[in-house]
């Protein structure tokens, strides 16, 4: 069976090509294998990887021997044994499934060398930033929909990745190991850490000492005179023209109960008492310096200064709509549902009333609906069942969520294989459809 070595830079991995039966074959150019099959036969064939030749062949070896049916039953098997049943709408089911399983198979990954787990935006080319680590991405939007599929890799993948990647807590980009691809600190990212600890019921020592050192690096963000915290970069990861963002405060507000409750549980009272002042400060000021009069009604504004200057904007990563979901105010609220009909109406330049999907754009694609902007608005009881008709009339990737798309057609635009969006479609469609009504 054909076997080749496979080096770049420092990089280096093995490939084996065989199949169930016979064939022949013959190289073109050393990068093209052309096949020789006997006229009428079938065969099924084997691509293995693994980190020398010799790995690579043997695991070919194992290939052959399971064989294309039985590991196909494998699979088949296990996926309808994980699959999410919802047989009120076979097509919402649908989408839910198939963007659950490429967010497990796509968004994390198992590294050849340590043989340990990585989590990742998405192991497909097909994305534009594929191969590096969002905190955002991970924590908020995928891990929650791997739990769906398998809760104790979930609890491992957890802590992993906590221990890797929180000694840059809040930078923009790692790279997989823990390391500082971009730099740029966004609140909303240092924040879903304890977002996270909401879901983890084992806090040994390490974790507990990894938090505290996420909070840490928070603090420096700490303003006194408004009780809020700066970001520099907004969800989308573009720079803040405000330092004080609606949202980002939102999801640390949220997240910090949790911390305050860890301590709590702990006996650690001056910890919890600091916590617990600080999530008060957020609370008030979000209400003091973020509530605003527009056109003669309150709502929540996206970002401020502290002093006077804010702006109004709905970025879809951060979608307003899910002030509800993270516990902030209740969706029956005046302040709330003001606010949703003001950003979705024609007063804000990024909604379009003559679309046929009337999702929100955004300065990243001004001409194009977001697909996380919908599952924001998935999330949102307010704009929920619109939401889910702009989902079942969107195409996007194939039936995968795609960071933009077509207003009239639903066909994807920007941001295809994109697996921790997947993961945050099918979380919000499981959360409205089966969890909220449980």
């Amino acid at each position: 069976n054909p076997a080749v070595n496979i080096t770049s830079g420092n990089i280096g991995f093995s490939i084996a090509f065989g199949g169930d039966s016979e064939f022949g074959h013959r190289s073109i150019d050393g990068n093209n294998l052309a096949l020789k099959l006997a006229c009428n036969d079938s065969n099924a064939f084997y691509i293995t990887v693994n980190s020398d030749m010799d790995g690579a062949s043997t695991t070919l070896m194992h290939f052959r021997r399971k064989g294309y049916r039985g590991i196909y039953a494998e699979l088949s098997t296990w996926l309808k044994s994980k699959s999410v049943e919802y047989d009120k709408d076979i097509l919402l089911q649908r989408l839910l499934n198939e963007n659950m399983f490429f967010n497990y198979f796509f968004a994390v990954g198992k590294d050849m060398e340590s043989d340990r787990y990585a989590a990742l935006t998405s192991r497909s080319p097909r994305y534009y930033v594929s191969g590096a680590f969002w905190e955002r991405d991970s924590f908020l939007w995928s891990f929650p929909a791997i739990k769906l599929v398998d809760s104790e890799f979930y609890s491992s993948l957890c802590r992993d990745m906590i221990l890797m990647h929180a000694k840059n807590a809040g930078d923009h980009a790692h790279y997989i190991d823990g390391t500082v691809l971009y730099p740029g600190f966004e609140l909303d990212e240092a924040a879903s850490y304890f977002i996270l600890l909401g879901s983890m019921e084992d806090i040994d020592d390490d974790i507990l000492r990894a938090l505290e050192a996420v909070f840490k690096r928070i603090e420096r963000e700490y303003d006194c005179d408004t009780g809020l915290y700066r970001t520099f970069l907004m969800p989308s990861d573009d720079p803040s023209e405000y330092p004080f963002l609606t949202i980002d405060n939102v999801i640390l507000w949220s997240g910090l109960k949790n911390l305050m409750r860890l301590y709590q549980r702990m006996g650690l009272a001056e910890k919890a008492q600091l916590i617990g002042s600080r999530i008060e400060g957020i609370y008030n000021g979000i209400y003091n310096n973020l509530v605003k009069n527009i056109d003669g009604t309150g709502i929540f504004v996206w970002s401020c200064d502290g002093i006077g200057g804010f702006s109004l904007y709905n970025d879809p990563p951060g979608n307003l709509g899910l002030l509800h979901y993270y516990g902030f105010i209740d969706c029956q609220e005046e302040l709330f549902r003001n606010t949703i009909e003001y950003y979705y109406s024609n007063k804000y330049k990024y909604y379009c009333e003559s679309s046929k999907i009337n999702e929100l754009a955004c300065d990243h694609h001004p001409n194009t609906p977001s697909g996380l902007g919908l599952c924001g608005s998935i999330l949102n009881p307010v704009l929920q069942d619109r939401a889910i008709g702009w989902l079942k009339a969107a195409n996007m990737d194939f039936g995968l969520l795609c960071e933009s798309f077509d207003r009239e057609t639903g066909e994807a635009k920007t941001g295809v294989g994109f697996a921790t969006g997947s993961g945050y479609l099918a979380f919000a469609l499981y959360h409205v459809l089966i969890q909220a009504r449980k």
